[in-house]
């Protein structure tokens, strides 16, 4: 493959790879979306998090597990769903 062929390959992959995250991250809760685009989006820490949406680091621990957990089974069904079609 040529390099500028190889270029467009990975870039379109990006970008089904972008939809789907996107996909994913309308279809999980409120709460889990807020959390897990401030601490992997805005790149803010657990506390930080923890002290803009007035909860524990405990709390933010757990729900930001629960919501990775979410997404993760979210964008396997957008993936499986789009296999199938």
């Amino acid at each position: 493959m040529e390099p500028v062929e190889q270029s467009f390959a990975v870039n379109l992959s990006f970008r089904s790879d972008l939809e789907t995250v996107t996909k994913g991250l309308a279809a999980i809760k409120d709460e889990y979306r807020e959390v897990i685009l401030l601490r992997y989006i805005e790149d803010y820490s657990i506390a930080e998090v923890a002290k803009i949406l007035e909860k524990s680091r405990g709390a933010i621990r757990v729900t930001t597990h629960r919501a990775l957990d979410a997404l993760r089974e979210a964008v396997t069904n957008i993936e499986s769903s789009t296999t199938q079609q």
